[in-house]
């Protein structure tokens, strides 16, 4: 049955030419480095909460909710929930903390603080860290999740819309940076949210409405909210609170805002906005798993579907989406260009870099995050959800030097080699676990890996014990830091 494609393609023309104008508008104002990758820390309440609402309900959250409802039903809408309730609690307690930290220390990256907190060892371990992890995210589960709706409307093969919708992501932010992306994300909110409810309400039709739907398919696991079992869904939070913890996303967006109340109330209502997103596309999911079932592939399905049911309706859905898509993808590799270039580049050329440099520099490190991006496509097969979750275990152990820094006047008695180590560690067993060992004894990797992390760190704070009395009469490498940064200047 031909597809009418009318509506999307309208919506998608007029709001692609949206974003472009905001590239292009916030491009006269970036004059240099900060500029670009925070906004000249100016960002104010509305593109703040935009950005988190938008970027962070991206494909992965609402079609990878969907294709994981097909499975195991209601509950995965924990998956985004669960992200949504993280945040608010990282508002409250963390936003106010790390803009402070970043002002007060002129640092970008979480990995600068590192070096301030515990020494030049971690910024290093962070830095390289950070850029197979990005790639697994964008490459795999932003790309991925995008490949669907790019192939229903072009005709491409899911491959070729893959490396299309990559392109695109860097194309997006290659002007406008930072702040270009925050307020193209603030615009596109409604098509986000919008288009998801319509989308359920579709699905509930097709179904033959939720009496139909609730005789088709077994009351567990699909209208549980243990559904996906207790395991996996303990998994599924201490992945999402310590990848969200460690994140250089968070931390960016508290740094760019122009006020510590700022940072606060928009990390707070975008996570508030964010949290639902996930059940409602749980609800496609669970639809077309009992008007649809036995599909090997659902994510490929439902888009379609969708616009055959209603072409107004299904055209918001698949732009929904996809813009989505595009606010994650741009704000993701302006963070990651941002680490690299602070973290890797500045200390490879061993001098600072010139505020026009610093710029090209960024935007030359988008175009090589695209270029690995794609070749990770082409190369690493796997699912949506499967590409977000490992992102998120393979840094996880970067949350033990991120609270012992943040609240250090608690915490004193880890050494900055010891931070480093704890965090190799974490990463080495997220690796082997994963990639190596693939999962024995059905065992998620982020139980070992938090496992791992926690034991190094007792036996290395038991073994440093003779320098505790010396780090205790105050935060030493900070004070030597600001007195050598106050004689510079």
């Amino acid at each position: 049955m031909a597809l009418n494609l009318i509506p999307a393609y309208f919506i998608l023309i007029i709001v692609l030419l949206l974003s472009f104008g905001i590239q292009v508008y916030c491009a006269r104002r970036v004059k240099n480095g900060e500029d670009y990758a925070l906004a000249g820390r100016g960002l104010g309440l509305l593109p703040t909460f935009g950005i988190l609402a938008s970027a962070g309900a991206f494909g992965g959250m609402t079609l990878g909710s969907a294709e994981l409802a097909y499975t195991v039903g209601i509950s995965a809408g924990w998956y985004a929930c669960t992200a949504g309730i993280v945040l608010v609690i990282q508002a409250q307690f963390l936003a106010i903390r790390f803009r402070k930290a970043s002002e007060e220390y002129e640092a970008w990256t979480m990995p600068e603080l590192f070096e301030k907190w515990f020494g030049t060892g971690l910024r290093e371990v962070y830095a390289w860290i950070y850029i197979p992890v990005t790639i697994v995210f964008l490459g795999g589960a932003v790309a991925g999740s995008s490949a669907p709706i790019i192939s229903l409307l072009t005709g491409l093969s899911v491959t070729t819309s893959k490396l299309l919708a990559i392109l695109i992501f860097a194309s997006l932010i290659f002007a406008g940076g930072y702040l270009g992306a925050a307020w193209q994300a603030f615009f596109i909110l409604f098509f986000v949210y919008i288009g998801a409810m319509v989308a359920a309400f579709i699905a509930i039709f097709l179904a033959g409405g939720w009496g139909n739907l609730s005789k088709a398919l077994p009351s567990f696991p699909y209208f549980s909210l243990a559904g996906m079992g207790g395991m996996r869904l303990t998994a599924l939070v201490l992945a999402t609170g310590s990848g969200l913890l460690y994140d250089q996303f968070f931390w960016q967006m508290a740094a760019a805002a122009n006020s510590d109340k700022t940072a606060k109330r928009g990390i707070t209502l975008g996570g508030l906005i964010f949290a639902p997103i996930g059940f409602i596309c749980a609800i496609i999911g669970l639809a077309v798993a009992g008007y649809k079932p036995g599909l090997k592939d659902p994510i490929n399905y439902i888009p379609e579907a969708m616009v055959a049911a209603s072409a107004l309706g299904g055209g918001l859905f698949i732009a929904g989406v996809l813009f989505s898509n595009i606010c994650c993808g741009t704000v993701q590799f302006i963070t990651a260009a941002t680490i690299v270039m602070r973290n890797i580049c500045c200390r490879l050329v061993k001098r600072s870099l010139g505020q026009t440099e610093e710029v090209w520099v960024l935007r030359g490190i988008v175009a090589l995050f695209a270029l690995l991006c794609i070749l990770f496509n082409l190369f690493v097969p796997g699912t949506i959800i499967g590409y977000f979750l490992l992102m998120l275990t393979f840094g996880s152990s970067l949350i033990w030097p991120v609270l012992f820094g943040l609240f250090r006047d608690k915490f004193l008695w880890i050494t900055g080699d010891g931070c480093c180590w704890v965090s190799i560690l974490g990463f080495a067993t997220a690796f082997i676990w994963s990639i190596v060992l693939q999962n024995p004894f059905d065992l998620d990797p982020i139980f070992p890996t938090l496992a791992v992390s926690l034991i190094s760190n007792i036996i290395i704070s038991l073994m440093t014990q003779n320098t505790r009395k010396e780090m205790e009469k105050g935060p030493g490498q900070f004070k030597t830091w600001k007195k050598n940064n106050i004689e510079r200047r």
